[in-house]
């Protein structure tokens, strides 16, 4: 198991980034920060009104998690379904070029999109058209994926699908893989809470969450939450933007802060806080240096635009992570 490769279970999605303005999201009856569904037709009015910041690429909370592994030269695998589309292919040859192990389904559904609308203080407002990413089913979900891995990285979004995440874990767990979940959205976790709660005793070894997503689910501020979460699952993380991350383990609770950063564009910053963290999971390093690792990444990420540190950078950040 210890050179098992990290496999991330979540949506196929082509991100579009653009520039709004506060009006903009007055306008279209938004809470700043907040992810929420849209028809197509609503996403189109959204594309048309926000100003393009970088072309259309692929996206997705675990892909985007896994990618940053990939990038640290961690044997990846993907599973998720898009569409026959040129959103689909873009999102495949993504993990193509990064040597991500593909298993792909085909959906005659369209590929989901997302909008990240950034506006002037890189706060970013999500828009999503689910399309394919809904159109997973359970038996698609099988042993042979968990082969030769170590960890299952489980996105939250995976919760709008009866089933999934469930057997997801328990063929992880069959498997004797550790289980990690990130809960997605504050707005996911008010709806499926319950649902959630008990994944989370049920499977989980690491769980994720940002300040608002930890506050809907134990109605706590982000210490006091991640002393509750840690006794739910093995290990806790709760980030909360510029104040870092605590992490709790056992008897364990310690906080990381975070690293001096400029803030473009936040997207990305949680998705690669936890490529940064699972890596330092899966080389043994201490509950510090892992937060560490996960900052250092996520101080990056938002010093660009997207979800994807350029990658001319990722050297550096590499001699320094392995360090």
């Amino acid at each position: 198991m210890a050179g098992g490769k990290v496999l991330g279970i979540g949506a196929a999605v082509l991100d579009h980034t653009l520039f709004a303005t506060d009006d903009l999201l007055s306008e279209i009856h938004v809470f700043k920060g907040s992810a929420g569904p849209a028809s197509q037709e609503k996403l189109r009015y959204i594309l048309a009104k926000g100003k393009i910041a970088k072309p259309p690429a692929a996206g997705g909370s675990a892909a985007n998690t896994i990618r940053g592994l990939a990038m640290l030269e961690q044997p990846c695998a993907f599973f998720g379904k898009a569409g026959n589309d040129q959103a689909g292919e873009i999102f495949r040859q993504s993990l193509a070029n990064a040597q991500i192990d593909s298993f792909m389904v085909t959906s005659p559904l369209p590929t989901t999109e997302v909008a990240c609308l950034i506006t002037e203080d890189g706060e970013k407002t999500m828009f999503y058209h689910l399309g394919a990413s809904t159109d997973i089913k359970p038996d698609e979900i099988t042993q042979a994926l968990f082969q030769n891995t170590r960890i299952v990285h489980i996105e939250g979004y995976t919760f709008l699908q009866e089933g999934v995440p469930e057997r997801a874990a328990e063929l992880a767990r069959e498997a004797g893989c550790l289980v990690s979940l990130d809960l997605g959205s504050f707005t996911l976790v008010r709806q499926k809470k319950g649902r959630m709660a008990d994944f989370i005793i049920r499977y989980c070894d690491i769980v994720f969450a940002n300040a608002d997503e930890a506050f809907a689910l134990t109605g706590q501020p982000p210490k006091e939450a991640c002393l509750l979460m840690k006794d739910l699952s093995e290990t806790a993380v709760v980030l909360f933007g510029e104040g870092g991350a605590w992490v709790g383990k056992g008897y364990d609770l310690m906080h990381g802060p975070s690293l001096p950063a400029r803030a473009v564009d936040t997207t990305g910053a949680g998705d690669l806080f936890i490529a940064g963290f699972l890596y330092g999971v899966l080389q043994g390093f201490s509950l510090e240096r892992c937060a560490l690792n996960g900052n250092l990444l996520a101080s990056e990420v938002i010093g660009h635009l997207g979800s994807e540190i350029p990658h001319e950078r990722w050297p550096s950040l590499k001699a320094r992570i392995k360090g």
